[in-house]
């Protein structure tokens, strides 16, 4: 079963990925991205769901610092803010997908079942 990385400060965001998605996947989350280097650091996930607001530290930075680790691991970039500037800085760091908030569960589950067969 694949192991998902919810990297986000809102609850909600996380409480609504465990109920869409537990039935197929073991889920782990965390609120900032200090907590979830260091997660990244000691398990292994197969996609991470990474917020580009996040308290302490800017989503891009940790997305970076997540690819040093862990070279491999597909990443999916999330904001509530889907401005062109987003998107574009999303490409130019290699990110593995994008998905704008809110989202539907639909589009959430195609999401991740398209990168996970990649």
């Amino acid at each position: 079963m694949a192991k998902i990385l919810i990297i986000d400060d809102e609850i909600s965001i996380r409480s609504l990925f465990k109920r869409i998605l537990k039935d197929e996947y073991i889920i782990k989350e965390c609120g900032d991205g200090v907590a979830g280097l260091k997660m990244v650091r000691e398990e292994d996930f197969d996609l991470i769901f990474l917020d580009i607001k996040l308290p302490f530290s800017d989503g891009f930075d940790i997305m970076k610092k997540i690819k040093e680790i862990k070279p491999n691991i597909k990443i999916i970039i999330m904001t509530g803010d889907p401005s062109k500037e987003n998107i574009k800085k999303t490409k130019e760091i290699s990110a593995d997908g994008f998905i704008a908030k809110p989202f539907n569960i639909m589009e959430l589950k195609e999401i991740v079942s398209q990168i996970l067969q990649t």
